[in-house]
C-alpha cells in the first residue's frame, strides 16, 4: 500500500519539559511518515515552548499553538485544540498524544493499516494495549490489558465504567471526528469532559469500536499525570480497604464517569443524535437503584475483575453516586 493516507496528531502540553523531547522524537521516528502534529500549549512556565519551537522549526509537519486566553485546564485545552482541528484541513485519521509518553515506532502504521480495510464511511475508533513506564523509562507493566482487561469491553460497559479506551492509545477516523461537533471550549462543563470518553461513547452509538491486542505505546506514569490517581491492579488488600474506607471515593469516581456520560448524551441530543441506547443509559444513571441495576444487567455490564464489576453494580443499586452528580 502506498503511503498516501494523511493523519493528524493532536497533542496538548503544559510544563512538560522533562519528557517532551522523547515523545516528539518517538513521533518523528515513526515508520509512517505522512502525518501532521498540531500542539497547543496551555501557558507553560518552563522550557516547554522553547522545545516545541525548536522542533517545529526543524520539522514543517509540526505546528505549535499557544493558549492566550484566561481559560486553562487539561480537558479544556484539548477541546480548544479539537475545535481548531475541526475547522482545519480534513484528514483521514486522528490521533491523540500525551506530552510524556513514548510511541513505539510502528504505532501509526499498525493503526492505519488496520483501519484501511474497514469501511471509511462508518464511524470508527481503534485502540490498543499499552505498556506502562516510570520516570526512568523502565517498563513497570508489560500489558495494561492483562491488568485491567481493557480489551474485554462487555456490552455497553464503557457508559458506566470508563476504563477501557485511553486517548493516547486510540485513533478515530474522519467519519467519527465529523459526526458531531466538538464540545465548545467555553462550555461551563468543559473541564470535566474528557475527549477519549466522549469519542468512545459517540462511536458506540454510531459506529464500531475495535481493540488491538498489542502494546503500541509506552504510557508514562508519574506524580504530574492528570490521571496519576488511577489504580491499576486491585489486590485483595486494596479491595478490602476500598470496602472499609474508600466507598465514598468509589461513589465519587463513578459519579465522574456518569457526569461525562450524561454530558455526552446531552451534547449528542442537542445535535440531533438520539438512540434508544442513550435514552436507556440516561434512565439508568438518573434513576439508579433497582431500575439502574436491571439496565446494567440488560446492557451486560462487566469488568474483567470481579471486584470492579461488583463495585459498579453496588454503587448503582445503592444510588451512592447521585449526590455527586452535576446537573447538566
Amino acid at each position: 500500500m502506498a503511503e498516501e493516507t494523511n493523519c493528524l496528531i493532536l497533542m496538548t502540553t503544559y510544563n512538560g519539559q522533562n519528557y517532551l523531547k522523547k515523545q516528539l522524537d518517538s513521533i518523528i521516528n515513526q515508520t509512517w511518515t505522512s502525518w501532521r502534529l498540531l500542539i497547543r500549549d496551555d501557558g507553560s512556565t518552563d522550557d516547554t515552548l522553547k522545545i516545541l519551537k525548536e522542533y517545529s522549526d526543524r520539522d514543517s509537519r509540526i505546528e505549535v499553538l499557544e493558549n492566550r486566553t484566561n481559560k486553562h485546564g487539561a480537558y479544556a485545552n484539548f477541546w480548544w485544540l479539537i475545535n481548531y482541528a475541526y475547522k482545519y484541513k480534513k484528514f483521514d485519521y486522528y490521533f491523540f498524544a500525551d506530552q510524556d509518553d513514548i510511541w513505539l515506532r510502528n504505532k501509526l502504521e499498525y493503526f492505519i493499516k488496520y483501519a484501511e480495510v474497514q469501511d471509511a464511511n462508518q464511524p470508527l475508533l481503534v485502540y490498543s494495549d499499552m505498556q506502562i513506564i516510570n520516570e526512568k523509562d523502565e517498563v513497570t507493566t508489560e500489558s495494561l490489558n492483562k491488568v485491567l482487561g481493557i480489551g474485554e469491553m462487555s456490552g455497553y460497559t464503557e457508559f458506566y465504567s470508563a476504563g477501557f479506551v485511553w486517548g493516547c492509545a486510540a485513533m478515530i477516523n474522519s467519519a467519527l471526528f465529523f459526526s458531531a461537533p466538538p464540545i465548545d471550549g467555553n462550555d461551563k462543563y468543559v473541564n470535566i469532559m474528557s475527549h477519549d470518553n466522549f469519542y468512545t461513547k459517540l462511536c458506540l452509538v454510531l459506529g464500531k469500536v475495535y481493540y488491538l491486542d498489542k502494546p503500541l505505546i509506552q504510557h508514562r506514569r508519574h506524580s504530574s499525570n492528570v490521571t496519576a490517581g488511577n489504580t491499576f491492579a486491585l489486590t485483595p488488600l486494596k479491595v478490602l480497604k476500598k470496602g472499609l474506607f474508600g466507598y465514598k471515593e468509589l461513589a465519587k469516581t463513578h459519579a465522574i464517569g456518569y457526569n461525562q456520560t450524561l454530558l455526552t448524551i446531552k451534547h449528542l441530543r442537542s445535535n440531533g443524535i438520539t438512540s434508544s441506547l442513550t435514552d436507556e443509559v440516561e434512565k439508568a444513571i438518573l434513576r439508579g437503584g433497582v431500575c439502574g441495576y436491571r439496565i446494567l444487567k440488560r446492557h451486560k455490564v462487566k469488568r474483567s475483575q470481579r471486584s470492579r464489576t461488583i463495585g459498579i453494580y453496588t454503587v448503582m443499586l445503592l444510588k451512592s453516586y447521585k449526590k455527586y452528580l452535576v446537573k447538566v
